[in-house]
């Protein structure tokens, strides 16, 4: 499925506000008529068109910030390893965790 950009919603909104009809506009913008009147219905609640709605799931358990600081104290050796870290800075997440995110931003960790 192909999401159509905040400009183009945008500009659905202003056709629309001109008294232009979803055939018009769809025509005017590339996109089909359906996809017109489910902007506008959608979207018509709020003030905004660039407004998305959070994505739906768990917060994450750390942040990009302590990620770059883990990362950074490792490089340091301030800290020898993951369960190290973990221990000192990060007490609220297990050491796998650590680990995983410290993996995910392109760093070997192993015990």
């Amino acid at each position: 499925m192909v999401c159509t950009s905040p400009t183009k919603v945008a500009r659905v909104f202003d056709l629309k506000r001109l008294g232009k009809n979803d055939d018009d506009i769809a025509h005017r913008l590339g996109i089909h008529r359906t996809t017109v009147s489910r902007i506008f219905a959608s979207k018509e609640r709020e003030a905004n068109p660039y407004f998305r709605k959070p994505k739906p799931g768990r917060p994450r358990k750390l942040t990009e910030r302590e990620i770059r600081v883990g990362a950074r104290m490792l490089a340091k050796t301030e800290v020898a390893n993951a369960t190290e870290l973990q221990k000192t800075e990060m007490p609220h997440v297990t050491r796998w965790t650590v680990a995983r995110n410290l993996k995910a931003a392109g760093l070997v960790c192993r015990v």
